[in-house]
């Protein structure tokens, strides 16, 4: 049994480039606001990928 987890978004919106950079320094980052629902407090969870889409 499979899950999908991806809301129904198509899956070009799964990278921020839609290429490898030239630039071999530059990354993809990609921010979420997570809490708990109850209370006030919350966290920024980043992720970073080097590169784009293969």
């Amino acid at each position: 049994m499979t899950i999908d987890l991806t809301g129904g978004l198509d899956d070009d919106r799964e990278y921020v480039f839609d290429a490898q950079p030239d630039d071999p320094n530059l990354q993809q980052a990609l921010a979420r606001p997570t809490w708990d629902g109850e209370t006030a407090n919350g966290m920024l969870e980043r992720s970073s990928v080097t590169g784009g889409a293969s």
